[in-house]
């Protein structure tokens, strides 16, 4: 890896419509350029050709990095019952044949089943629960300027079990260490976006993101978000949301009404005082309710 010369390439493979903005790309791409990495995003919701884009990219440039986020295990759809692991391993391989560089897998449906779905697919990486502290730092240890790198096998391993999250290969074994959830969400810098073209998803009739918390303490039988994203509540600051969307606004040209997102954000909080500041950070800010 060089991390002065090659770029960090992350890949969306979600196929499904309506398209869905890959919001965890968004902020995991923000992260990676605060630490100064390099980010290119490959979204293969938005390819228009008939052959996979993937080879050429890959040729051309091959990246120091590939992160793929890998939303679903299935379509969540009994008539259908389509599953995307076997997708996600031909993905994987696709990469294999073209170049040999790290792949890192994460997103709910990795954080669901991460040993399961590693094992399947073949990547070396995987990280369970949030990304934007996790895949920095492993970056930094795979990085050919870190003296870890350079030294053997056990000091590389004692750094990856650094690492909140993070599943990896050591030889035929699965090593995993448990996952972190920051408390402060606004330390993230999630407002920070530009990685993904929300307006191409706003107006092709899909959604676009943002996140005003993350966590839950409920125990849903059918929900993921306790496993991917921590059975504690954390909510972002009503000013840090309300700077997010400003953006979304002023960049993407999305959320052209707030009610169009209103119902279902304020769903997400479980204190209404939250409720009430954030509608005050939004019309402070001249976004309109």
């Amino acid at each position: 890896m060089e991390n002065d010369r090659r770029d960090i390439l992350l890949i969306n493979p979600n196929l499904l419509r309506p398209p869905v903005a890959p919001l965890a790309l968004e902020y995991l791409g923000a992260s990676l350029r605060a630490e100064g990495w390099p980010v290119s995003l490959l979204d293969l919701c938005r390819s228009t050709e008939s052959r996979n884009p993937l080879p050429e990219r890959l040729e051309k440039n091959p990246p120091a990095l590939i992160g793929i986020t890998f939303r679903n295990l299935d379509d969540a759809y009994y008539l259908s019952g389509r599953g995307f692991l076997s997708g996600l391993a031909e993905l994987v391989g696709d990469i294999r044949a073209a170049c040999d560089v790290p792949v890192v897998l994460g997103g709910t449906g990795f954080s669901v089943a991460p040993e399961a779905v590693l094992r399947s697919t073949g990547a070396e990486y995987g990280i369970w629960g949030e990304g934007e502290g996790a895949l920095p730092r492993l970056l930094q240890v795979l990085s050919p300027k870190s003296s870890v790198r350079s030294q053997e096998k056990a000091l590389l391993a004692s750094e990856l079990e650094k690492i909140p999250g993070l599943f990896w290969r050591e030889g035929d074994r699965i090593r995993h260490n448990p996952p972190a959830f920051c408390p402060d969400l606004d330390r993230l810098g999630l407002e920070a976006r530009g990685c993904v073209d929300n307006g191409y998803y706003f107006h092709q009739g899909g959604m676009a993101g943002f996140e005003a918390k993350r966590g839950c303490d409920r125990r849903c039988i059918y929900c993921a978000d306790p496993v991917a994203k921590g059975s504690r509540i954390r909510l972002r600051t009503p000013g840090s949301v309300a700077d997010e969307i400003e953006r979304l606004l002023e960049h993407a040209g999305v959320i052209s009404s707030w009610s169009h997102v209103g119902s279902r954000f304020f769903s997400w909080y479980l204190s209404w005082n939250s409720i009430r500041h954030m509608k005050t950070s939004l019309y402070e800010s001249g976004i309109q309710l």
